[in-house]
């Protein structure tokens, strides 16, 4: 939140810190569901895809807790009950941490009523990780962890079942529960989608980074949690299978890295190769010098203002963020190339540029970085050091000389009517001359030294003149008349 005051003819920036945030959160990742430890904790979505046969896609961020050996955790169910024969699918993380789906052959329970694949790479631990599932068949199915496709093994069931079969049982979220256990999540999941399609490898990594509308082509069910850190209802936002929490099933500020629109890069040889995101301001966020230990790099943007806005400089109403992937600390360079028509930064303030950063959607804090701000090339650069999200900023407001630069001393005659004279600045550079609406009215190179520069092309009014020369910006307010 930021408060304006008129201070000296300039505008002032003063700031207030939101004592109360909305029930809701669509900005970004938004909210989360957030599973505890105990048992009987999940989402229960009714009896409802009682026609759901392959092929299907199955996609959410998850991040589970450390579980001890042995145990499960249901991620997503259908027709599960605690008594009776195997039917539906289930979709969970094994005993061994893989992630697997099986299918029941509603005839029995047990291993010959089962059958389906699971990963032979283990799930990460106390980490975001995009999970995706396509499966055409009982024996045909795709895994992904963050759009990196999964080598799978049969989980060992050997029922002879080729379709889903259905009853009257419920779908779950968070949970898988049969005649002989009763596997439930224990930490965080968000953006879950399931599709009655067969999405392909693009799909999957073109979107898992960015938020749906709901009324995409073949969408199910989507639960996204952002309505409300207090209903107990997760919403379809595709659909009509609206879910209910069932125990205490918390809601929290997600971390999973999403945006609105989002772009990704694999390789293994990254020399010359950048990778750029736009927004409506002209503003131009990129990665580029990737290094070898990165084989994957996603960035995206947020419309719209943050969530949480402590240590926010004035800034634009939308943000960048970025997600490696990589076997080690990943390293990349950052460049923002920003836009005088980002609503925040102009002529008279771009030196006072600067951009806040912070780990994801999770963390409440912005830091002020300070990275390198190059005003010929309107960019700010710096070395990016993992998962994080950044937001352009300028510490002087827009139509106002920033703080940092130098006062020129020496001014008359002011009102001026033909030349402006001032002390002398030495050195080689440009005197730029500004209206009030950050408009550039004159500009002229100089060698050596400046001490005067013509106004009479001017119409009446005040005016900013800008000096920069080596390195150094002076400036000063004056009045044509």
């Amino acid at each position: 939140m930021q408060l304006i005051i008129k201070m000296s003819g300039l505008i002032g920036f003063f700031f207030l810190s939101a004592v109360a945030y909305a029930q809701s959160n669509y900005i970004g990742s938004g909210i989360c569901l957030d599973f505890p430890e105990e048992p009987d904790n999940y989402v229960d979505l009714g009896d409802v895809y009682n026609d759901l046969d392959f092929p299907l896609t199955f996609e959410a961020w998850v991040y589970p807790h450390t579980k001890a050996s042995g145990n499960f955790y249901g991620l997503f169910s259908s027709d599960a009950s605690g008594t009776g024969n195997y039917y539906g699918l289930w979709i969970r993380i094994n005993e061994d941490d893989h992630v697997e789906l099986e299918i029941g052959s509603g005839a029995g329970a047990g291993t010959s009523h089962r059958r389906g694949l699971r990963t032979i790479n283990t799930i990460p631990f106390e980490t975001w990780t995009h999970v995706a599932i396509v499966a055409t068949s009982a024996t045909d199915m795709t895994f992904y962890f963050n759009g990196v496709e999964q080598s799978s093994v049969s989980t060992g069931g050997t029922a002879g079942t080729t379709s889903i079969l259905h009853n009257g049982n419920h779908a779950f979220i968070g949970r898988n529960i049969n005649v002989h256990q009763n596997d439930q999540t224990f930490g965080q999941m968000d953006e879950i989608r399931l599709w009655d399609t067969e999405r392909t490898a693009e799909e999957i990594r073109s979107h898992m980074c960015s938020k749906l509308t709901g009324g995409e082509a073949g969408l199910l069910g989507y639960w996204i949690a952002d309505e409300s850190f207090t209903a107990t209802e997760v919403l379809d936002m595709a659909g009509s299978a609206d879910g209910t929490i069932v125990g205490s099933v918390d809601r929290i500020l997600s971390a999973a890295p999403l945006g609105n629109e989002s772009y990704y890069l694999f390789s293994d040889v990254w020399g010359g190769v950048s990778l750029s995101i736009g927004s409506s301001g002209g503003d131009l966020f990129e990665v580029t010098e990737v290094g070898s230990d990165v084989y994957g790099i996603f960035i995206y943007r947020v419309d719209g203002e943050p969530y949480a806005d402590a240590g926010l400089l004035p800034h634009p109403a939308y943000y960048f963020g970025v997600f490696p992937l990589t076997t080690s600390t990943p390293e990349f360079g950052v460049r923002y190339n920003y836009s005088f028509d980002n609503g925040v930064v102009s002529a008279l303030n771009e030196s006072s540029s600067d951009w806040s950063v912070h780990d994801d959607g999770a963390d409440e804090s912005w830091v002020t970085e300070g990275p390198e701000l190059d005003t010929t090339l309107n960019q700010l650069s710096n070395t990016g050091n993992g998962r994080q999200e950044y937001i352009f900023g300028v510490s002087s407001p827009k139509n106002a000389v920033s703080d940092m630069v130098i006062p020129l001393k020496g001014l008359w005659p002011n009102p001026a009517s033909e030349k402006l004279h001032f002390n002398t600045v030495t050195g080689n550079g440009m005197v730029r001359i500004f209206n009030m609406s950050g408009e550039q009215m004159y500009v002229q190179s100089f060698q050596q030294a400046i001490d005067e520069v013509p106004v009479t092309g001017l119409a009446s009014g005040q005016y900013v003149l800008l000096i920069d020369a080596d390195g150094k910006t002076s400036g000063a307010l004056f009045v044509k008349e």
